[in-house]
């Protein structure tokens, strides 16, 4: 009896490797489940890829948390730059408007001081001279063609 025992401990057993990931197992059934939960199930689940790497996960959830992890955090400061510039460019328009403004406003005043001194300069000389005209070339003389006198007859 006794070697019937040593025959069973050192009795070889029967390995089932898998083929797809090198994994082996004892026991047949084992063998199978693990077959079918890693390699064929596997094959049938929806797989979320990332839209801006290589990650890929099974769990919907996953892909989602991957997204937030990884890149909103770039999303989000990228947004925040844009956001930034915006304000930037928003800010140059109002200091190019109100300048703008300004130089109306001065140029109202101006308008309105010249037009003091034209109402001033026509109280001091009610009739004002003559401005002097620019010299202006005569006109090239008109030929004049004498009527044709009637033959008589």
């Amino acid at each position: 009896m006794g070697r019937n025992v040593f025959a069973k401990l050192f009795e070889a057993k029967e390995v089932f490797a898998c083929e797809e990931c090198e994994e082996s197992f004892d026991d047949e059934d084992e063998f199978k489940e693990h077959y079918v939960e890693e390699h064929v199930e596997a094959e049938a689940k929806e797989v979320f890829a990332c839209s801006k790497c290589d990650t890929k996960n099974d769990e919907e959830d996953d892909a989602k948390q991957h997204f937030v992890d990884e890149h909103q955090t770039v999303l989000f400061e990228h947004f925040e730059t844009l956001v930034n510039e915006v304000a930037g460019l928003k800010r140059e328009v109002r200091i190019a408007q109100e300048a703008g403004n300004a130089a109306r406003a001065e140029a109202d005043k101006l308008r309105a001081e010249l037009a003091a001194l034209i109402v001033r300069s026509r109280a001091v000389a009610p009739v004002a001279a003559p401005v002097e005209a620019a010299p202006v070339a005569p006109a090239a003389p008109v030929a004049t063609v004498a009527p044709a006198k009637e033959a008589t007859g």
